[in-house]
């Protein structure tokens, strides 16, 4: 049973932010995105109980470190935020990485990717694989996990596909969070979900994912690992809630995987919304341990 608290936000708070609305009406989203956001820099929270540093890698990709203070770090999360591809990182994103860093103590590595539409899949892949390579590559001795929310979730899961299709190191574990693994939304599941999401609205992710995907095919792996082979790829651990449209496509994942027999975990919360984890629900702590457990687990 949903506690009260996610509730709350699922039918008052989410409604009156009318994020869905927006996301429902292509010309309102497309309006959004005639200059290029901002991020959301970390809070100074976490900058007292963290060593927070903003970095450049290659003279074109900013990103953020976040270091225990005073302990070696236990391994590194690459953590790829959320956003449809279009949004940038945002303070929830921040309140789950501050609560992943305590009970890790691991390194967070947090790429500021380009995005659409200003730019695409290419172009962000292109800027961002190297930094990935770098850690992977370099610190081979230490656990190296992707996390990923939403298309970030994506994201995570379709540079692994990559990293081994080259032949390339690849991280220990991917964690996905709530994730965008179509960007197609064909699934004809998606129409039944999004009467009961009042967060996201099929015109406007539709609208996010072409702009993302840019010259590639909408079932194109780099864009829609929902289409790639999960063979050879580490073990896989998925968070999805049943009143989020993209909970169809995280069962199909799941599925596919299960007939492969790949390794694989599952965890469904009933009546959940999109990226719940980064709400101060209970349902978010309980999640967070179980991202900690899966982390951890030989």
């Amino acid at each position: 049973m949903a506690s009260f608290s996610s509730k709350i936000i699922n039918y008052i708070v989410l409604p009156l932010r009318g994020t869905k609305r927006k996301m429902s009406n292509i010309k309102k989203i497309s309006n959004s995105f005639n200059y290029e956001q901002k991020p959301c820099p970390p809070p100074k929270k976490l900058e007292k109980k963290f060593e927070v540093e903003k970095l450049i890698f290659n003279a074109d990709l900013a990103y953020y470190k976040i270091l225990p203070r005073g302990l070696p770090p236990k391994g590194t999360i690459i953590y790829f935020h959320g956003g449809a591809y279009v949004n940038n990182i945002v303070k929830a994103h921040w309140f789950l990485i501050e609560k992943i860093a305590e009970k890790s103590q691991f390194e967070i590595i947090v790429p500021l990717y380009p995005l659409a539409p200003h730019s695409n899949c290419d172009e962000s892949i292109l800027k961002t694989t190297p930094l990935i390579n770098s850690y992977i590559n370099h610190f081979s001795e230490k656990k190296i996990i992707f996390i990923g929310d939403s298309a970030g979730a994506g994201l995570a899961l379709s540079l692994c596909m990559m990293l081994r299709d080259k032949k390339n190191k690849l991280p220990n574990k991917v964690i996905l969070l709530s994730p965008w693994l179509d960007i197609s939304m064909t699934n004809p599941d998606l129409i039944k979900l999004s009467k009961k999401d009042n967060m996201l609205g099929i015109d406007g992710l539709k609208w996010a994912g072409d702009k993302w995907a840019g010259p590639n095919e909408k079932t194109d792996p780099k864009v829609s690992p929902l289409y790639g082979s999960l063979i050879n790829l580490p073990p896989i651990s998925i968070f999805t809630g049943t009143a989020d449209i993209l909970n169809a496509d995280a069962r199909k994942l799941y599925n596919l995987a299960k007939l492969n027999n790949i390794d694989i975990e599952f965890n469904e919360y009933p009546n959940l919304y999109h990226v719940w984890m980064a709400t101060p629900i209970p349902e978010a702590y309980k999640a967070i341990n179980q991202i900690i457990n899966f982390i951890f687990k030989k």
